[in-house]
């Protein structure tokens, strides 16, 4: 009982966590203008690199890390008086993603990354637990909280459902569906090391296309 109560608090902090890390990677200054598409998604990003790399306690079971992606963006140029700033490549995702047929409301703030995420790996460089020595991969201990249009693009709009849901589970539990056209923010948490207490904590991400970018994190305490 006591173990499912950490974990539903430890669930419930994530959610609000990568809210916020989700709100900090909006640019605040987009127009918030609304119009009527074809496409349900305006904005996708072409990530080169992790921003914005934080972290935080709950409790005293487990830590909370929170990031951004960052990269080309790439707009529809649907916006009222933005058609010079289509990108090229924006048609290309929109067939990826057969984003083709959707016919309501929609606007640029916000974003989908641009290709469905195929492995995301966590390594500590010291010994991190019993069963986690360095340099192993943490990630069968994560859970991952994000936003994604990939179940409802992906199946063309069903009229019951959220638009952008909130998916949070460990990392290899996810559909192809929910590692598609995430939101920019990614929260995750994984328990507190027992054998460390100041550790270097490095996160790379690798895109179905081959691409991988990483970030690491000096964590102490």
């Amino acid at each position: 009982m006591e173990i499912m109560r950490k974990l539903t608090i430890s669930k419930v902090l994530l959610l609000i966590f990568t809210t916020i890390i989700i709100q900090s990677c909006k640019n605040q200054e987009e127009p918030e203008a609304t119009w009527y598409s074809n496409h349900a998604i305006q904005k996708y990003i072409m990530p080169d690199s992790i921003i914005g790399l934080s972290w935080n306690f709950i409790g005293e079971d487990s830590i909370l890390v929170g990031f951004c992606l960052d990269g080309e963006y790439v707009l529809s140029g649907e916006a009222p008086n933005d058609n010079e700033n289509k990108h090229p490549m924006y048609d290309y995702f929109v067939k990826k993603y057969h984003d083709t047929t959707w016919w309501g409301k929609t606007y640029y703030l916000g974003y989908a990354i641009a290709y469905p995420i195929e492995n995301i790996s966590i390594i500590a460089d010291k010994d991190y637990d019993e069963a986690h020595h360095a340099g192993d991969d943490l990630s069968d201990v994560l859970f991952v909280g994000i936003q994604s249009w990939g179940e409802f693009v992906l199946n063309d709009y069903p009229k019951n459902m959220e638009h952008c849901q909130y998916v949070e589970k460990p990392f290899k539990d996810f559909s192809k569906n929910e590692k598609s056209l995430w939101y920019g923010g990614i929260g995750f948490y994984l328990p507190k090391p027992t054998l460390t207490h100041n550790f270097n904590l490095t996160i790379s991400i690798t895109f179905d296309e081959g691409g991988t970018i990483s970030a690491t994190k000096h964590i102490e305490f």
